[in-house]
């Protein structure tokens, strides 16, 4: 099951990363908050049927908020400048 899990999030990341890069999207941010987003939703999906699953990947989890507080927050300030 895990193996199955990483070989679709595997491909929904190829899948993003090659469609942003088709819209002509470059900008670093933009990529990682969309993969963040994507991860956040597919751990979701992926809760109800493995619950040592979202035990494992909450370390990550964790990681990716606080990279994506810190993206929000730098543009929050880039704003207010």
């Amino acid at each position: 099951m895990i193996e199955r899990y990483v070989l679709f999030y595997a491909a929904m990341t190829l899948g993003t990363g090659i469609l942003l890069g088709g819209l002509g999207i470059r900008q670093l941010e933009v990529f990682y908050l969309v993969f963040v987003i994507e991860f956040f939703v597919l751990l979701e999906l992926s809760t109800p049927f493995k619950r040592s699953l979202a035990r494992r990947m909450s370390a990550v989890a964790f990681g990716l908020f606080l990279g994506f507080i810190y993206i929000v927050a730098l543009r929050v300030i880039e704003i207010l400048r």
